[in-house]
């Protein structure tokens, strides 16, 4: 039985995992999300939108959102103990502590090297 649908449409209907990137593991993320064809994922709503022009001054960050905020690493204090470790940030606006449990050896010096840019 012939299809209904022009030729130029089936590359639609291919599955998510043609596409460059995407292999087993994350085609399956993607098909319980949107679906098995490259259709679904088109027709896919998102339900969220960051903005990630939007760059609040630490002290003004709205709560319980998230934000993309240009700081520089100020300090690394490494937990001792049950005591989590912490890297201190900030800019002009103010500072924040992230707070790192369990981090192992030397991972966050690494990460976070004192006086660069995140």
């Amino acid at each position: 039985m012939a299809t209904l649908r022009p030729s130029l449409l089936d590359p639609l209907f291919a599955s998510v995992q043609s596409l460059k990137g995407v292999g087993p593991k994350f085609a399956g993320l993607i098909e319980k999300l949107a679906g098995p064809r490259l259709a679904d994922l088109l027709y896919h709503k998102p339900f969220r939108v960051i903005e990630r022009l939007n760059n609040p001054p630490i002290l003004k960050a709205p709560t319980g959102e998230p934000v993309i905020l240009d700081v520089e690493v100020q300090a690394v204090f490494p937990g001792q103990g049950s005591r989590p470790s912490r890297v201190r940030v900030g800019n002009d606006s103010g500072f924040l502590d992230l707070v790192f449990f369990r981090a192992k050896g030397d991972y966050l010096e690494r990460t976070f090297p004192v006086g660069e840019r995140r």
